[in-house]
């Protein structure tokens, strides 16, 4: 088993080492993740600015952190007894929604999101939190060829984003504009190739779902009754 030797800067000024070892870190695509273990979190004290409470007293908005680091912004709480996040930073890479459907069912992007990214979400929150969600797939022109798809994890859906935009989160420093979930037709209508995203200043407007150059910013729905972390408002 290695050990890597990690400095971090505390407020004063001073140095303190940290051992990180296998065991505590993951490569989630170009990013090295470490996860905030007992023996860490004890270590960084002090340091690291964050609290503990039940997620359902979290306001919208607000940015919890899981136990891998992965910060996630609070949208809203449901009457299930759920609460929705999207994560704050987008995925590393960039990927097409499909070869060649704007359906998010049965897509490519949807799934890598339930099929391959959903066990860092799991390690992050614990399986047991995270909960099935219901997808309206209506596209923007009224359409419901689609009808209401169930999965873990989606992109997050045009409603979703015009409630977060209303709180004024997302409007704006996107590093990629990044796929949202909702079709904007169906064959039904003028076709079923183009899919709302989110533009890198906060608009919103429609791409071809064969394009590989947006991002991904997964979005969650967790039980309301667990302890989060979350950054202190100082």
């Amino acid at each position: 088993m290695w050990k890597y030797m990690c400095n971090v800067r505390e407020r004063t000024g001073n140095i303190m080492n940290l051992n990180i070892s296998k065991e505590n870190v993951k490569i989630e695509g170009n990013t090295i993740v470490i996860k905030i273990t007992d023996e860490l979190k004890e270590s960084l004290k002090g340091i690291l600015n964050t609290s503990e409470k039940l997620l359902k007293d979290c306001k919208i908005g607000e940015v919890v952190t899981d136990n891998i680091g992965v910060k996630w912004i609070v949208i809203r709480h449901d009457e299930d007894e759920t609460t929705k996040l999207w994560r704050k930073e987008l995925l590393p890479e960039t990927r097409r929604f499909d070869k060649e459907s704007n359906n998010f069912y049965g897509s490519e992007i949807q799934k890598f999101l339930n099929a391959e990214y959903i066990k860092y979400v799991e390690e992050g929150f614990g399986k047991e939190n995270l909960c099935i969600q219901e997808v309206d797939l209506t596209s923007l022109d009224g359409l419901t060829t689609y009808g209401v798809c169930k999965c873990p994890i989606r992109l997050g859906g045009i409603d979703d984003y015009r409630a977060a935009r209303r709180q004024g989160l997302y409007r704006e420093k996107n590093n990629n504009p990044f796929w949202l979930d909702t079709p904007d037709s169906t064959n039904e209508g003028h076709n079923a190739s183009n899919v709302q995203f989110v533009c890198c200043n906060g608009c919103v407007g429609c791409g071809g779902c064969g394009w590989a150059d947006f991002s991904v910013r997964p979005f969650i729905s967790l039980k309301s009754d667990i302890f989060v972390s979350v950054e202190n408002e100082n």
